[in-house]
Order: structure tokens, then C-alpha cells, then sequence
């Protein structure tokens, strides 16, 4: 688990560098590298993440990786969309934020 957090810090590292709210372009821009490290690290330990995962695997495995997807969504929402309330932001964000609001507000 340690390992696919660490690869998260390193990806987030690229939205550091934005000083300011990006547009829904910039945002398709960060994505296409927002990952990478992530990715790279699921694909090493693609067969023991399988068994973690699969029909068999540790229930309890599955929900930390709820939990770490979670709260990397919530480190990420403040560089993307500023300093904001999901429960509360206006609904005429941006659309790549009322796409998220949606979701979130699904799940809760």
C-alpha cells in the first residue's frame, strides 16, 4: 500500500506547479500525466494487486484502496478547482467540477 502512495505523492507533484484555477483544457492536459507514476506502479504488481482484488481476495485490501483513492481525490480537488465545499459549491462550476459534484453527491 505504501508503494501506491508514494507513486500518488509523485504524481501530484505536476499540479504543484499550477498557480491558479486551470481551464477544462489544462485540466484534460495535467490528466494525461496525472497517473503515471500510479500507473506504472499498478503494472508492476499487476498479479499480486489481481489476487488482492479478485473474488477470493482481501476484502479489507479493497476498502484501503477506497480509502487512498478517496483521499487523493480530496488532496487533488484544490489545485483543479480551488479551495471549495463540494456539499456546498455553486452549481454553475465549471463543468468538469459539476461532473465531480454529481458523482460525489451520488455517493454520499
Amino acid at each position: 500500500m505504501e508503494g501506491l502512495k508514494e507513486a500518488l505523492v509523485i504524481d501530484r507533484e505536476e499540479l504543484k506547479d499550477v498557480k491558479h484555477l486551470p481551464s477544462a483544457d489544462e485540466i484534460k492536459e495535467l490528466a494525461e500525466v496525472a497517473f503515471n507514476h500510479t500507473l506504472a506502479f499498478c503494472n508492476e504488481n499487476k498479479h499480486a494487486l489481481s489476487n488482492l482484488l479478485s473474488s477470493n481476495g482481501d476484502m479489507q485490501f479493497y476498502q484501503m484502496i477506497v480509502e487512498v483513492a478517496n483521499n487523493e481525490f480530496d488532496a487533488r480537488v484544490p489545485y483543479l478547482f480551488g479551495d471549495i465545499n463540494i456539499k456546498e459549491a455553486n452549481v454553475k462550476s465549471p463543468l468538469p467540477f459539476s461532473f465531480i459534484k454529481t458523482l460525489y453527491q451520488y455517493n454520499c
